[in-house]
């Protein structure tokens, strides 16, 4: 997962947070400095329930499911009362955005592809996990689900500066003078070699990426910024970057091919989820039909080996209690049933091997006893 920056609001405050309940992969940018290239909104640390419950909850606002993240919210601070990041989430949800932000100060920004809510609110709130808040806002439903050109406000003053000349804390000499095609390859170029993928994109989105050149740059940005995203399990933000970059080169098939494998890493996320939560609720069988199709998708998906192994020793050792009940009980045939379809399951379990034998020999004696012919006198 990436690094992430989150101040937490409770009571409209803002509060420092603390080391376990931390998100992100870097420092809020100072008074001049660039925004990272990077502002996803992935849980990282802390306890590994609250964790996974924190990450849902993020997921489903950023695709618009209010309910579903109250609910996550809910689980999270039954088990942490106290959760700052649960706190600030349910704040973003319950609280008039109007009244959430201080002063009614705000401007207009035009999104740049690439652009996302999460990246927007870190650059300009300064805390990636205000992305909620701003989607409401500007009445966006959907934060997984927006468009190059659209115009959104953020609250606050606009800053100064060229944003894309500021992104930079060494920008070429002679930029601020520079305005034409070639200059902002070149730009975008510099960008794109010290791995600032997002501001090459901004750079070129305002030439139109006429030439070859700049178009090839374009393209491969796109493709690095969504490969980091995703590389960092911020998968819905990948997909939207994905999302833009083919609606803008519609014949790019290695940008096609790149969004439907974040698209097939998303459903994997979705079952491998369902499936734990089927696996949490007792579930069994239901878990186990999820988890192979995970499998189907990603055969080398080590977690879901994990609960399926887990899951058939849980299996395995239940079959054998229920097969020494049955033969506490001289019920043979059920005992011995139930440790032929325990060894089919795990060959080298020495138990059932030792009491399937003695219960078979038990069976066969009790069988000459019955046979053998009663003397009568």
């Amino acid at each position: 997962m990436l690094l992430m920056l989150c101040a937490l609001i409770s009571c409209g405050t803002v509060y420092a947070p603390k080391k376990a309940d931390t998100l992100n992969t870097a420092a809020v940018p100072s008074p001049g400095q660039s925004a990272p290239a990077v502002a996803n909104t992935n849980i990282t640390s802390g306890d590994a329930v609250v964790r996974d419950h924190l990450q849902s909850a993020v997921n489903a606002l950023q695709a618009g499911q209010e309910a579903n993240a109250k609910s996550e919210l809910a689980i999270v601070l039954r088990q942490d009362p106290e959760n700052k990041m649960a706190r600030s989430l349910l704040a973003q949800i319950q609280t008039d955005p109007a009244k959430y932000f201080s002063g009614p100060e705000s401007f207009n920004y035009t999104l740049q592809p690439g652009d996302t809510l999460t990246s927007i609110a870190q650059r300009f709130l300064d805390e990636p996990l205000k992305f909620y808040i701003l989607a409401r806002f500007n009445g966006i439903n959907d934060s997984s689900r927006l468009a190059p050109g659209r115009v959104i406000k953020v609250p606050g003053r606009k800053p100064g500066g060229n944003p894309v000349a500021a992104a930079t804390e060494d920008p070429p000499k002679g930029s601020a003078a520079r305005g034409g095609e070639e200059s902002r390859t070149q730009l975008a170029r510099r960008f794109y070699d010290a791995g600032k993928y997002q501001q090459a994109i901004e750079a070129l989105s305002g030439s139109g990426a006429g030439n070859n050149e700049a178009r090839d740059l374009l393209s491969l940005s796109y493709g690095k910024y969504a490969e980091e995203l995703a590389q960092n399990e911020n998968l819905i933000d990948a997909q939207s970057v994905l999302e833009n970059a083919v609606a803008l080169q519609p014949g790019n098939d290695k940008l096609r091919k790149q969004l439907k494998q974040v698209q097939k890493q998303r459903e994997i996320e979705r079952l491998y989820k369902s499936g734990t939560e089927s696996m949490v609720a007792g579930d069994n069988d239901k878990a186990l039909e999820i988890f192979n199709a995970v499998l189907k998708l990603d055969p080398k998906h080590e977690p879901t080996k994990q609960h399926i192994a887990s899951i058939n020793a849980f299996v395995v050792e239940t079959m054998h209690k229920d097969a020494m009940v049955e033969y506490g009980k001289q019920n043979l045939d059920q005992a011995i049933a139930l440790w032929d379809r325990v060894l089919a399951m795990s060959p080298s379990h020495a138990n059932a091997k030792l009491y399937r034998a003695r219960a078979i020999d038990l069976k066969s004696r009790l069988q000459k006893m019955e046979q053998k012919p009663v003397n009568v006198e």
